[in-house]
């Protein structure tokens, strides 16, 4: 992968994780942040990745307790467990990183 498209990713993924966290912060609700086909990343929660999915954008065979397993970064319940360590942070961007080669191919 290009350094220029792998930085870009960064920025993306940074700015995507950035949003996920501040709407946690005000509505105390899970976000997760999910790649789409062309390598964006969309941040939702499960009421709007419900309606994304009703409306065809998302599989019908996505289910929401699959999100955290296949999303790229998620955030908290509403108590503040389960998130995304920053530790792990790193890996995730890397996971992130995988999916873009795999969707060049």
């Amino acid at each position: 992968m290009n350094i220029f498209k792998k930085f870009r990713a960064f920025l993306r993924f940074r700015e995507a994780v950035k949003l996920a966290d501040q709407a946690h912060a005000k509505n105390h609700h899970r976000f997760y942040v999910l790649p789409t086909k062309d390598g964006k990343l969309v941040v939702t929660d499960r009421k709007n990745f419900r309606g994304l999915r009703r409306k065809g954008y998302i599989s019908r065979d996505a289910k929401v307790p699959e999100l955290s397993t296949h999303s790229i970064y998620h955030t908290g319940d509403a108590r503040g467990l389960g998130g995304v360590l920053p530790e792990y942070l790193r890996e995730k961007f890397n996971d992130y990183i995988k999916y873009l080669k795999k969707q060049e191919k």
